[in-house]
């Protein structure tokens, strides 16, 4: 027999989903949520934006107007981008440094 939820009350509903022969035991409900394994949470926090890629990081330069304009100079010449232009000069630098 089908019997409306709510002519049951709040009580007699998860008694009568539980059937006649084994009435609903709130102590047997709160031990079952009780005793299941919280689920782990990561140590770390994910951090903003764009993952590590694990190669060589990022260094901030401050540079003139003029600097980049001959930068931006080169790279349109040499149709590159002004990241390569820059670590190039950076390492032909060093090269020249090197043997003088």
């Amino acid at each position: 027999m089908l019997v409306p939820w709510f002519a049951l009350g709040a009580g007699r509903v998860l008694a009568h989903l539980a059937g006649p022969a084994q009435p609903f035991r709130l102590n047997q409900f709160m031990a079952t949520i009780n005793s299941m394994a919280k689920s782990s949470t990561s140590a770390r926090k994910k951090r903003p934006g764009r993952p590590a890629t694990g190669h060589d990081p990022q260094y901030a330069v401050r540079l003139s107007k003029q600097i980049v304009a001959a930068i931006d100079k080169i790279a349109k010449e040499t149709d590159t981008g002004r990241a390569t232009v820059m670590r190039q000069l950076i390492i032909e630098a060093l090269e020249a440094r090197k043997r003088s």
